[in-house]
């Protein structure tokens, strides 16, 4: 049975919607901060892409204004800059979300139909020095323990990608955990009973410059290419 791999990117440009960007002044320097956007994850996705013949599907507009890695119920979802628009312009951004959301569950559902496998990988990028503490994460693999394909996923890349890449400090569910609301675990749930589809998150540190995220870009695609559902 063939493999897809679908990447994600919810955080990856900190674009202003082109309706807003003409009657409202931004910070520029806030808005290429982690703040506005997970740095180098756009990039290390369209390697990912590359090296997997994947689809990657990305949310073009900074979290400044509304996080689309986030349930619209949740406190999360607006961001800082969300007050100062208007209603049409909030509305704009929420047609991109929900056309975002839709457009990847609608590929996920055809593969599937198609009786392909899918692998699902949302890419986020973290700040190595937080509240003063280093990180010494590299790479999180973000899941839930209690599901099972979710967990088993996560084992295989950790123990395929440490034989390629045996210095990269590599956690589970560091820094962050992955049972937080976010995108891809709405669309893992939406396919919880369906043994041909799993996924989990990648989280990048920023202290490893691109440039050598995208040497190790092959080595963690072959490890999704090699993995049987």
């Amino acid at each position: 049975m063939e493999l897809e791999v679908v990447l994600t990117c919810e955080h990856a440009r900190p674009g202003i919607p082109p309706k807003v960007e003409s009657t409202l002044g931004f910070d520029n320097t806030l808005l290429n901060s982690h703040q506005g956007f997970d740095d180098m994850a756009f990039d290390f996705a369209k390697a990912l892409e590359s090296e997997t013949d994947g689809t990657l599907f990305h949310y073009p507009y900074s979290r400044l204004f509304i996080d689309a890695n986030r349930d619209v119920a949740s406190p999360q979802f607006y961001g800082p800059y969300a007050e100062q628009l208007q209603a049409t312009d909030m509305a704009y951004l929420l047609d991109a979300y929900w056309n975002y959301r839709r457009s990847i569950f609608d590929h996920v559902e055809a593969s599937l139909n198609s009786g392909k496998r899918v692998v699902a990988i949302s890419v986020h990028s973290f700040v190595a020095i937080y509240k003063g503490q280093p990180r010494q994460t590299e790479l999180g693999l973000l899941f839930r323990p209690s599901i099972q394909k979710e967990l088993q996923l996560a084992e295989h890349i950790r123990s395929t990608l440490g034989r390629l890449d045996p210095r990269l400090a590599m956690h589970f569910n560091r820094p962050y955990q992955g049972h937080t609301d976010c995108f891809l675990n709405d669309l893992s749930d939406h396919y919880a009973n369906n043994d041909n589809y799993t996924g989990l998150f990648l989280e990048l540190s920023q202290k490893i410059q691109l440039k050598d995220w995208l040497v190790k870009a092959p080595r963690l695609a072959q490890s999704f290419l090699q993995y049987k559902i």
